[in-house]
């Protein structure tokens, strides 16, 4: 008897989860399946659920139907805070929680059947590498427990509900203003990403970038008086 796959979606060659991609599959084949990741959406092939886990495509009909369920996992409470970029958006407003929805796909952006949801709490001092292991922590915990369902069902989303759509977001975004204090921009300093998307701020025709951690992880060369 042929075992049942399971296909994992992650099309971000910079996502944070594709450290985690080991992790994942070893749940799958926990649960007796065969496990198949593709980065890009034009290598899907027939399964049983595919799982689409930092992704940015959106799915034809005729990718959908390639496997029997498509669950997306989305880092919010849906339906708040649909689209791109939504952990970082929703930090910025001051969130305490850190939360993951599988929702089943449907042709419409981030408003299919809610299948489960779960959260982390913040302490409000995390910066993104924690954040992002939070993120990937929820995940796992996601794929392991719709793998457990006798049967996948979902929620219909309350439409009535559903906030607006998120732009991704961009460079741009992680501007610091130097009229303002580094404490009342603590939060922005939380969502960005020392290497792709620094903080920074222009002074005097410059640009100035900021490396912001919890660590004293650079380099320091000794000074000498001779």
């Amino acid at each position: 008897m042929l075992r049942k796959s399971i296909t994992l979606l992650c099309d971000q060659s910079d996502s944070f989860f594709l450290n985690h991609i080991t992790k994942a599959q070893e749940i799958v084949e926990k649960f007796g399946y065969n496990f198949d990741f593709i980065n890009d959406k034009s290598r899907i092939k027939s399964g049983y659920i595919l799982f689409a886990a930092a992704a940015r495509s959106i799915l034809s009909s005729e990718e959908l139907s390639k496997h029997e369920f498509n669950v997306v996992l989305h880092p919010s409470k849906l339906p708040q805070y649909r689209g791109s970029g939504v952990v970082a958006w929703s930090i910025l407003d001051g969130a305490s929680e850190l939360w993951v929805t599988s929702f089943i796909a449907t042709k419409e952006l981030d408003l299919g059947p809610i299948v489960w949801q779960s959260s982390r709490n913040l302490n409000g001092l995390e910066l993104m590498d924690e954040i992002r292991a939070l993120q990937a922590e929820l995940f796992l915990e996601h794929i392991n427990y719709v793998l457990g369902l006798e049967k996948i069902t979902g929620t219909p989303q309350e439409r009535g509900k559903s906030s607006q759509v998120y732009r991704r977001r961009s460079q741009e975004d992680s501007r610091l203003d130097i009229e303002e204090s580094l404490g009342s921009q603590f939060n922005l300093l939380r969502t960005v990403d020392n290497l792709r998307y620094p903080a920074f701020f222009d002074f005097n025709g410059e640009r100035f970038y900021l490396f912001i951690s919890k660590k004293q992880d650079f380099t320091q060369k000794s000074s000498s008086n001779e």
